[in-house]
């Protein structure tokens, strides 16, 4: 199983490369992935690498200008963002170039494979959990399915409440900003989980988000971390790669956040890193992952 998964991640990294270089050979990566992954948890969602569609640079940056003004000092206010992620966003953001999604609901193949792999690899079952920005609640919904006492926070008005209608999540996932997480108590959580969120969050909120993730996980926890990370010495240059959403404005080397998560009292969390590669968030074009844990001595 090692060796399989080792080999997921390769086809997935080099989905990453012909999606945005030799589209025609995405197909075949995309089912080979798909292959593979059935192998390794026994579970075939009706996707796991979404098809994006091919964003030029032009037409990138006048989506951005006419949705929401592109900040080259990436300092968008929470308010700004949070208008930004409406409805059209979630279920037209591919259509229309405003994002790469083309329906909130769409996601919950890929949300129950992830909430199958990482419960049984993290051993989560009858742990306590929180998804920083959870979007409709679809992963929450997943891990409850596996007997995880999960939870959820998202800024999307529209996602939180499609997520409550449509899943039953009332008083589990909440509309509010990742930064702010008053509402729970201090060692309150057994694990974090936070996926393709961290590059929306304005920077000036960086140093609050980590020390509230601090102060909710109990000592001994651990936060894992999907996101998009630079690729360029530009902020600006994965965006007009392949990158229509014009709220991910907080684009940092890996290093950049191992500085403010260390910072933080947080140490490096290797072992989930490692256990938990293979899911299908690897073949997601752009994304990488990132994990700390909160010292189990930490008072």
């Amino acid at each position: 199983m090692r060796y399989i998964t080792r080999l997921i991640f390769i086809v997935g990294r080099m989905h990453g490369r012909f999606v945005s270089r030799r589209r025609k050979y995405s197909a075949v990566m995309h089912y080979i992935a798909r292959g593979l992954h059935f192998i390794l948890t026994g579970v075939f969602p009706d996707e796991i690498i979404r098809k994006r569609i091919d964003f030029s640079h032009a037409r990138t940056l006048d989506n951005h200008n006419n949705n929401i003004p592109v900040n080259s000092k990436n300092d968008l206010d929470l308010s700004e963002i949070r208008k930004y992620i409406d409805k059209d966003y979630w279920e037209q953001g591919a259509a229309t170039g405003k994002g790469s999604y083309d329906g909130i609901h769409s996601l919950v193949g890929v949300a129950n494979s992830v909430g199958l792999q990482f419960t049984n690899v993290l051993r989560l079952h009858g742990k306590k959990m929180l998804d920083l920005g959870c979007a409709s609640g679809q992963t929450v919904k997943a891990f409850r399915e596996q007997g995880v006492e999960a939870y959820g926070i998202d800024l999307s008005d529209y996602a939180v409440e499609a997520g409550i209608q449509a899943f039953d999540l009332r008083n589990i996932i909440w509309q509010g900003s990742i930064h702010d997480l008053s509402r729970w108590a201090r060692d309150e959580f057994d694990f974090l989980y936070s996926n393709q969120v961290l590059e929306h969050l304005p920077e000036q909120y960086v140093p609050e988000f980590v020390k509230e993730c601090f102060r909710v996980l109990k000592p001994g926890g651990s936060i894992w971390i999907g996101l998009v990370l630079s690729l360029s010495p530009d902020p600006e240059g994965i965006r007009a790669a392949n990158d229509p959403d014009a709220t991910h404005i907080n684009l940092h080397y890996r290093s950049w956040w191992n500085e403010r998560f260390l910072a933080g009292g947080f140490v490096l969390d290797e072992k989930s890193l490692e256990a938990v590669e293979g899911t299908p968030i690897w073949f997601e074009f752009g994304w990488h992952h990132l994990a700390y844990q909160k010292p189990a001595s930490s008072a």
